[in-house]
């Protein structure tokens, strides 16, 4: 009886909705460099390992000179650099299905991700990264950088695919504004939410950048 009653609390405490631990595994850490640690409620960190499994809800934080790989169920990645930190906010996919549903949202709070959508077959495919004033959507297959800065600007850098972005609501930015960034293509958005003029880019915009030569020797896109 008092289990019954501790499950129900924690589900009316979630607004009806099944706890994070119910949802399964969401994914698990394809590479680790460096130090990175997971925050898990209840709990205290821990540290994060090639293998490790990552769940709905978890959150993840790399250190200094730090890079993480997640590989998701439906086999999409998710990196991070050096003094990130994200929140895995909803983590579904249909099990066994690289085709069926997926419902992907995370919160990136700080720091550059690379993420590696795979391609939408079918079904319900939701890949959605959020930071704190713009919400970036995959549209099927893409790669594509997101940066959070301290500042709350964002950069958006597009390598294939297409991928939307939209004002997050709350920002205090002028609300309703999205655009949609294809490959070869960036957009800055400053701290206010406030969104610059879609534009190309190219590898000289890159010139020295170990995050994102990193990224493209990962993907087995060196040029």
């Amino acid at each position: 009886m008092r289990r019954l009653l501790a499950w129900a609390w924690v589900v009316a405490a979630s607004g009806g909705a099944v706890p994070a631990v119910a949802q399964g595994r969401a994914g698990v850490v394809s590479l680790a460099e460096g130090s990175a640690q997971l925050r898990r409620d209840p709990g205290i960190p821990r540290d994060l390992h090639e293998g490790s499994p990552v769940e709905q809800g978890d959150v993840v934080e790399t250190g200094d000179d730090s890079r993480i790989e997640l590989k998701l169920r439906d086999s999409s990645l998710v990196r991070l650099g050096e003094h990130a930190r994200l929140a895995l906010t909803e983590a579904r996919f249909e099990r066994g299905a690289v085709s069926g549903r997926r419902q992907l949202s995370v919160r990136l709070h700080e720091g550059k991700l690379w993420a590696k959508a795979v391609p939408a077959e079918g079904g319900d495919r939701s890949f959605q990264i959020a930071t704190e004033n713009a919400v970036a959507s995959a549209r099927g297959a893409a790669v594509f950088r997101l940066d959070a800065h301290r500042d709350r600007s964002i950069l958006l850098r597009v390598y294939s695919g297409t991928v939307a972005i939209r004002g997050e609501p709350g920002s205090g930015a002028r609300e309703g504004w999205e655009k949609l960034i294809q490959k070869e293509m960036q957009i800055l958005v400053s701290p206010e939410g406030t969104p610059g003029v879609p534009a190309p880019f190219t590898g000289a915009d890159e010139q020295g950048d170990d995050w994102a030569a990193w990224n493209r020797k990962r993907d087995g896109r060196e040029r």
